[in-house]
């Protein structure tokens, strides 16, 4: 290392192409012995998946110790390299997933590595495999038996704006009774033929290998999967997502937490561009089921912290979605805000927005009551989100994303996020 380093300090005086010799020599110094087995150990039978599953370890050894964890991020990081080059688009195999054909081993790995929208068993997952539903995963030569990411896709005949209708797509009524007071009636309905199909709608995406975070397999997926879709079903003029929204209510937590504080010290409304609470939504809120008629900022963002503690606290029930009404314009706007402007280092908050703004999608649709499972309500209040996929338009998408910080989204969501809007609201 310090002949490297000695090497590159003397290259300047001996031109360019001694520099970059020099720099080659300093990065090959630079690197830790142990990757050299990395190659060795890939070549051996069910190597990468060691090499996978050691990385998951490390991942998971470098969280329980972060103080001493130097060595362990160096070597993630080599190992993560390393799988990015084995796991190019280039050598995956995009496998098709069919109830009668797949193996029972592979149909089991996708019941049991379904994050989303967890199946209770092999009816769930005879559904989710039916004749207008379409599910692929990327497969790996040397983990033949190992789906590394899951794509679930519903053919249908409209923009399916709740889970309901996806998971019970026969039903007339959605799961709780009051449902129809507060979500959005359904308005897709699965089509029953290819002709029928109009929409296509990706439900859910999940990575099952701990040990290839960061290593970006999704986005070819989906990309690979609408192709095959649109190929097939012929008069498919829309590609979306019904996505949750997993970061807001934390998001919300602290926000109103930190307000409330502030307000209770002796301060004023923050003069900002965006306020939590508007005057206009505290006198629509005012005198509405049990809330004082004089009830002041304070006394509103009390209530809404109580709201958000009770998610958190009884996980969520379908019951409390009728408590959210009131608060339903203000819950609206506030995550079109936040899947909008709010920012960890220029990109998106939110880690499924993100990905999808990645990916060249669209922020198209915000729907009220459209997961009322203890996790939809626990995370994000009910509500999830349409991205969408017009595929002319996903390079400049993302480039809008990535180089200027801009969300591509609809006028709706836009108007909803500036207060002046209802999305999704097909109910009123």
């Amino acid at each position: 290392m310090n002949r490297a380093v000695k090497s590159w300090k003397e290259a300047a005086s001996r031109g360019e192409e001694a520099v970059l010799k020099s720099l080659e020599q300093l990065q090959e110094a630079s690197q830790p012995l142990y990757t050299n087995l990395f190659l060795p150990f890939s070549n051996q039978p069910n190597g990468i998946k060691f090499l996978v599953d050691m990385r998951a370890d490390v991942r998971k050894a470098v969280k329980q110790s972060p103080a001493t964890a130097g060595p362990l991020r160096a070597l993630d990081r080599n190992l993560r390299q390393s799988l990015a080059t084995w796991f190019s688009v280039g050598l995956l195999q995009l496998q098709p997933i069919h109830w009668e054909s797949s193996s029972a081993a592979l149909l089991e790995k996708v019941m049991a590595y379904e994050a989303v929208h967890p199946m209770q068993g092999w009816q769930d997952l005879q559904q989710r495999l039916g004749p207008m539903r379409r599910v692929h995963a990327f497969m790996h030569p040397s983990m033949p038996q190992e789906p590394l990411v899951i794509l679930h896709c519903a053919l249908q005949q409209g923009a399916a704006s709740s889970m309901n209708d996806i998971l019970h797509p026969h039903q007339l009524q959605l799961a709780h009774p009051d449902a129809l007071n507060v979500g959005s009636p359904s308005q897709s309905l699965e089509a029953s033929t290819p002709e029928q199909a109009d929409t296509a709608v990706f439900y859910s995406i999940s990575s099952t290998q701990k040990g290839l975070a960061g290593v970006d397999l999704g986005n070819f997926l989906i990309k690979q999967v609408a192709q095959r879709v649109l190929a097939e079903f012929p008069n498919v003029q829309m590609l979306i997502t019904l996505s949750p929204i997993p970061g807001f209510r934390n998001w919300l937590h602290t926000q109103v937490d930190a307000e409330l504080k502030r307000l209770e010290q002796g301060g004023q409304q923050a003069e900002q561009e965006f306020a939590l609470l508007t005057t206009y939504h505290l006198a629509a809120l005012q005198g509405t089921n049990g809330m004082a008629d004089d009830m002041t900022m304070i006394d509103a963002l009390q209530h809404l912290l109580s709201l958000i503690q009770q998610q958190e606290q009884v996980g969520g029930h379908q019951d409390s979605i009728s408590s959210l009404q009131e608060w339903r314009s203000v819950l609206m706007r506030l995550c079109a805000h936040y899947l909008l402007h709010v920012r960890r280092r220029r990109l998106a908050f939110d880690p499924v927005a993100n990905f999808h703004l990645r990916n060249g999608a669209s922020v198209w649709r915000l729907n009220w009551g459209a997961d009322l499972s203890q996790n939809g309500l626990r995370s994000s209040f009910g509500m999830m989100v349409n991205y969408r996929y017009v595929l002319q338009d996903v390079h400049s998408n993302n480039q809008m994303y990535l180089m200027d910080g801009t969300v591509p989204s609809s006028q709706d969501v836009q108007l909803t996020a500036a207060g002046k809007a209802l999305v999704t609201d097909r109910n009123a």
